[in-house]
């Protein structure tokens, strides 16, 4: 099987699946990852331990965060089990990744209003809506 020939299955899957776009290009992502990792070997021809092998090294040398590490996994399951059709096997001794111990910086009002009153017009308007509503930037500005 080609490359091409696995792209065009995998994009044909995600239809049948009705997955989004940003998943579809997430999951293409992680599956050309994890080929890459295994010197482009067919899928079919690797064992579970290439998918522990991979999921570890995003752990232990690239330092992801759980959820992309969970989101690696989910796009080689899908990679097997819609795609190819193909039972992996029991894989469930990679190192997991680990949560960041990142603390938020949360301003105090007084600096809120430092900062607030340093704007002016529709920007001012736009942090007093993020701020007092809650949204996020996206939200403010589409």
């Amino acid at each position: 099987m080609t490359g091409q020939r696995l792209r065009d299955l995998f994009h044909a899957s995600c239809r049948k699946q009705h997955l989004s776009e940003s998943t579809e290009r997430v999951y293409w992502h992680w599956i050309l990852s994890f080929l890459r990792y295994n010197k482009l070997q067919h899928p079919c021809e690797l064992k579970p331990s290439a998918v522990e092998d991979f999921l570890s090294h995003l752990a232990v040398h690239q330092c992801v965060a759980p959820s992309t590490q969970t989101q690696a996994l989910c796009a080689i399951v899908f990679l097997y089990r819609n795609v190819l059709h193909h039972e992996i096997g029991e894989f469930s001794s990679f190192t997991k990744a680990k949560p960041s111990k990142h603390i938020p910086v949360v301003l105090s009002r007084q600096e809120v209003r430092s900062l607030l009153d340093n704007l002016e017009g529709v920007f001012r308007l736009q942090a007093s809506l993020l701020y007092g509503a809650g949204l996020r930037l996206t939200e403010c500005v589409c």
